[in-house]
């Protein structure tokens, strides 16, 4: 017993005329006398008395119609529905704040937008080490500080976005104003405020690498309090950001380290979705309108 064959039977059984009912499922009205006449054989018993005046339903025609027609209904919902899903944009879920690659999805997001019209992104889960939870699954993009040697598991892509640069923010006029960088080495005799961004994001290759205490004394759930801070304080505040990257009122000061960071953008190898693809290609278009506003502005 097929879906045509329930199908055929039930259209016909409703309208008891084989023209209307081949017109109500779009198909031939040979081809629904063949599927009635298949589930017929099938069943091993007469569904329909037919002449070539009328169509009626036998006993045992009317009582697979009022028994079957509800669950045949409730399956074709079911296979609208899942069909519907496969069209269905599935949220991504992204780890990113306003120092790690918001900047980056405000210019890959209209252009993910024109790809498909209902793409969504989720934002609402944030973490500074996000190779564990991609390999868990619990996110599927994420955004990090990348160096050349930077170890990157077997099982994530990468795809560098921008050079980023580390700097400390200090008030005009505080005594750091005037320096054009900081050295590794003042960088561990300072008071260096930590703002924790998302309560996630600090900077832990200083905890690595200098054995800093990285523990913020004041959390800044958004950025703009990070920066007001730096404005009012004798402290600087540590923040990464590009080259470009311009605070109105705050001098930033460049950090002198070795090797370059980079602006990085992870993801599962594994993941080939439809949803990942097309995000993957507005990525892809907005990293070549980068390259190509840099290039004309050389």
């Amino acid at each position: 017993m097929t879906f045509i064959q329930i199908q055929s039977f039930l259209a016909v059984a409703q309208y008891l005329n084989f023209s209307k009912a081949a017109e109500a499922i779009h198909t031939s009205q040979p081809a629904i006398s063949y599927q009635i006449r298949m589930l017929e054989k099938e069943l091993g018993t007469k569904l329909l008395d037919r002449n070539s005046h009328s169509v009626q339903l036998t006993k045992s025609g009317y009582y697979l119609y009022h028994e079957i027609q509800e669950p045949f209904h409730q399956c074709q919902a079911v296979i609208s529905n899942v069909m519907s899903d496969g069209n269905r944009w599935t949220p991504l879920r992204v780890s990113c704040n306003e120092v790690y690659g918001m900047g980056f999805i405000r210019q890959v997001f209209p252009k993910l937008l024109a790809l498909q019209e209902d793409a969504v992104l989720d934002f609402t889960i944030c973490t500074p080490r996000v190779f564990q939870p991609l390999l868990e699954r619990k996110i599927d993009i994420g955004f990090i500080l990348y160096q050349e040697t930077s170890v990157i598991p077997d099982d994530i892509a990468i795809q560098t976005i921008c050079p980023y640069s580390l700097y400390l923010l200090t008030a005009p006029g505080s005594p750091l104003s005037s320096k054009s960088c900081i050295s590794e080495e003042e960088l561990k005799e300072l008071n260096v405020i930590f703002p924790n961004l998302d309560n996630q994001y600090r900077p832990y290759w200083l905890k690595e690498r200098y054995e800093m205490d990285i523990q913020a004394p004041k959390t800044y759930s958004t950025l703009e309090e990070a920066l007001l801070y730096a404005q009012n304080s004798s402290n600087p505040v540590y923040l990464p950001g590009t080259e470009d990257t311009f605070y109105p009122g705050i001098v930033r000061i460049p950090i002198s380290y070795p090797g370059s960071f980079f602006l990085a953008m992870v993801w599962r190898k594994s993941d080939r979705n439809r949803e990942m693809k097309i995000f993957l290609k507005a990525v892809q278009q907005s990293l070549k309108e980068m390259s190509s506003l840099n290039t004309s502005g050389k």
